[in-house]
């Protein structure tokens, strides 16, 4: 028998579909603390191996993401076990097809569960499964840039980036580990309020703006 601490709160699944989806600023921030986690996994060997919107618990208290790590390996176990037909869509290529993991296989897993939860663009949210599903091809690959089909907000360069790369089918081009990942978040200007500006302004003023934007940005420099 497994004994775990209580942790009140909402699974990340129930957290985003209660609010229809998460925000660019949320979903980035999420993103960013469950990257963190894998590369502190990553540093040690650990490889988790069922990082998903259901497994992971935004606290009551303090509305941080806690992941848990006491059924990775019954899940793993259990799912190697099973025909492939079955697998769930968000579950990296490299495991579903020929059931080896990496710890390129949770980056893969960071990046459908992030998707999975944020904002879609072009339907309403109906469930993280459902909306990741619709993201991709039979390949596995993504069916379009990520940010036309999420919600990116300011960071369009750098979630159009990082899930392509992150969502990669060749485990050996894929982002390798969540250090590498949380590198990609966090070294680069990652919020663009620039680009957010553009995106919220109606068409006719998109030109003056976009000509002026060289300037702004000196600015806030």
């Amino acid at each position: 028998m497994l004994v775990e601490e209580y942790v009140p709160g909402q699974t990340l699944a129930e957290y985003a579909a209660s609010k229809g989806g998460l925000d660019p600023d949320e979903a980035f921030e999420i993103g960013r603390k469950l990257a963190d986690v894998l590369r502190f996994l990553h540093s040690h060997g650990i490889i988790h191996s069922y990082l998903a919107a259901d497994n992971v618990i935004i606290r009551e208290a303090d509305k941080e993401p806690v992941v848990d790590l006491g059924i990775e390996e019954f899940y793993a176990r259990i799912i190697s076990e099973l025909n492939t037909a079955v697998t769930p869509c968000w579950m990296p290529p490299d495991w579903s097809i020929s059931g080896n993991l990496y710890s390129s296989s949770d980056v893969y897993m960071w990046a459908a569960t992030l998707m999975s939860v944020m904002k879609p663009r072009r339907c309403y949210f109906t469930d993280v499964c459902v909306n990741f599903c619709s993201y991709i091809d039979y390949r596995y690959a993504l069916a379009d840039e990520t940010c036309n089909l999420v919600k990116c907000g300011g960071y369009v360069a750098l979630f159009n980036e990082v899930f392509k790369a992150a969502l990669e089918v060749d485990p050996t081009k894929r982002v390798k580990d969540g250090a590498e990942l949380y590198s990609l978040l966090t070294g680069n200007a990652a919020y663009d309020p620039i680009t957010e500006m553009l995106t919220k302004q109606p068409a006719n003023r998109l030109r003056g703006l976009s000509s002026a934007k060289h300037v702004v940005r000196r600015r806030l420099k």
